[in-house]
């Protein structure tokens, strides 16, 4: 048995268990690759029901609850999820944090990846998603990122500036092949983009796709890792020279 075998096999357990005791379990977050594998596992889980939720509408990085109230007979327990503002203390010429800022410095004080959701930019520091288990932890230790001071708050959640609205563009393509919506949405030529395909980098809606021409249908979540996230919403009419005039949502 593969990894990604034993990682399927471990999320049925989970399911089986919430069916069993009548109660709610939960994974940790889920990154991309891991959504695959639970999505792909998903066919073969027991009537129990479950919801993905990072924390805010839009999350990329998910966890997953099995067990609903019409499979329980109760409302099921909450995400333990907590939202955390890590916010700059320094003052003058203080770089703005990256993502990469804040993930570097979490994983630097031990927390392991599956323990933190999305991570959110902004001018005074960034908000992020992690467990609730390790909030306190946070809250007192998470006390730098990058070359900067941070001190850390927990916020209600969702706030508002971490699920930025998706910014709406229009992009023209010959078809809704899924490669070519791609191209033109990250700027890229298509030999680039039959690149991250062979290298397993593309995701619809959490699920990996590998077939380059496919039809891409309206509403679905596109990720290309490295990237960025777009959202197809469909089309909008055709150019006088035949081709496809799309509109697309830019996630920040």
């Amino acid at each position: 048995m593969n990894e990604e075998e034993k990682e399927r096999k471990r999320y049925r357990e989970l399911a089986e268990a919430a069916y069993r005791r009548g109660r709610t379990v939960f994974t940790e977050f889920l990154g991309l690759s891991e959504l695959d594998r639970f999505l792909a596992a998903a066919p073969d889980f027991p009537p129990v029901g479950y919801t993905l939720f990072g924390g805010a509408e839009g999350c990329e990085r998910v966890m997953a609850r099995f067990g609903e109230e019409e499979s329980l007979g109760y409302p099921p327990e909450p995400f333990p999820i907590a939202c955390l503002h890590a916010v700059l203390t320094g003052r003058g010429f203080v770089p703005d944090l990256t993502h990469r800022d804040v993930l570097g410095a979490l994983m630097h004080l031990g927390i392991r990846r599956d323990m933190l959701g999305d991570i959110f930019p902004t001018e005074d520091g960034a908000y992020f998603f992690c467990t609730q288990k390790i909030a306190p932890f946070l809250l007192t230790d998470f006390v730098r990122a990058g070359r900067s001071g941070v001190v850390c708050h927990e916020e209600a959640f969702p706030p508002e500036l971490a699920a930025p609205a998706p910014i709406p563009a229009e992009i023209q393509v010959a078809s809704e092949r899924l490669d070519g919506i791609l191209a033109h949405a990250f700027g890229l030529s298509r030999a680039e983009v039959q690149d991250c395909f062979a290298a397993r980098r593309v995701f619809a809606d959490g699920r990996l796709c590998e077939d380059p021409a496919a039809h891409c249908q309206a509403g679905r979540i596109l990720t290309l890792r490295g990237r960025g996230r777009v959202r197809y919403v469909g089309v909008l009419g055709t150019t006088k020279k035949g081709n496809l005039r799309v509109c697309i949502e830019r996630y920040r």
